[in-house]
């Protein structure tokens, strides 16, 4: 019930409130690591996700009030455990700062502007995160390509695109390209009750009940059995089980809903 109303208050609150950090972190004592990064991965980590994918990191970004969406993400670094963060940055946020910066460089432009941007965007940063890898070497290719600009040598060198692709082949390799770019443990479980919280649909065990060894659940009053392996949620529709997306579990809750009015 707690972490229910908990993950309704995250998702009730604008990642720009300022004042929402302190008010959920003080919870993190109360849960476990897993069950806590579970919470985060479901109500918080694709709030915070959205803002990096629409962040734009080019010049002039003081301007249009784009530190201030850095911002809004770092300040919940105290909720979100450093690694996941760390993740995010590293796919959404320091490759687009890369390439924003080669362009930039390469269209001649006033070094002085161009170091005061960069400055803007690592002061956003705290001692704690500046200290993570990720955000120290990404800040690190950031000032060896302004060296370089300045030295007069050819930046194509440091293109960032060639560093990134480098990365896609390793990932490859090492057969983690479907892996959860924020590292976070979320089951197909977590994933549908932060979904009935978010529709307004109870989700709760039905004890005693299974359907080929799967615990069936209640979803608004609707059947339902959760595949974690798959991937995969069926419903009991008319004495038949069969597979169902998110959306279609919404629709039948509600007209489940309806019908019970």
């Amino acid at each position: 019930a707690v972490r229910h109303k908990l993950a309704g208050a995250l998702k009730s609150r604008e990642p720009s409130d300022a004042t929402a950090p302190g008010l959920v972190s003080p919870w993190r004592s109360v849960f476990d690591q897993r069950a806590w990064d579970k919470l985060v991965a479901t109500a918080l980590a694709p709030r915070l996700e959205r803002i990096l994918v629409g962040l734009d990191a080019g010049p002039g970004a003081q301007g249009r009030g784009q530190f201030d969406r850095l911002r809004w993400v770092l300040m919940w670094s105290h909720c979100v455990p450093t690694r996941a963060l760390c993740a995010l940055l590293s796919k959404h946020f320091f490759p687009k700062l890369l390439r924003a910066l080669y362009a930039w460089l390469r269209a001649n432009p006033d070094f002085g502007e161009v170091a005061e941007w960069y400055e803007g965007w690592k002061a956003c940063f705290g001692e704690d995160l500046e200290a993570q890898d990720v955000v120290r070497d990404s800040f690190n290719d950031c000032l060896v390509m302004m060296n370089a600009a300045v030295s007069g040598d050819d930046i194509s060198l440091y293109d960032p695109s060639r560093a990134e692709e480098e990365a896609r082949r390793k990932e490859a390799a090492r057969g983690t390209g479907t892996a959860r770019s924020t590292e976070f443990d979320a089951t197909l479980k977590d994933l549908v009750e932060s979904f009935g919280i978010e529709s307004g649909f109870e989700f709760l065990p039905k004890v005693g009940r299974f359907n080929k060894s799967l615990q069936v659940y209640s979803f608004g009053g609707v059947s339902i059995t959760l595949d974690n392996r798959r991937q995969a949620i069926e419903a009991l529709l008319e004495g038949k089980w069969g597979p169902v997306s998110l959306e279609r579990l919404r629709q039948l809750a509600e007209a489940r809903q309806r019908a019970a009015a």
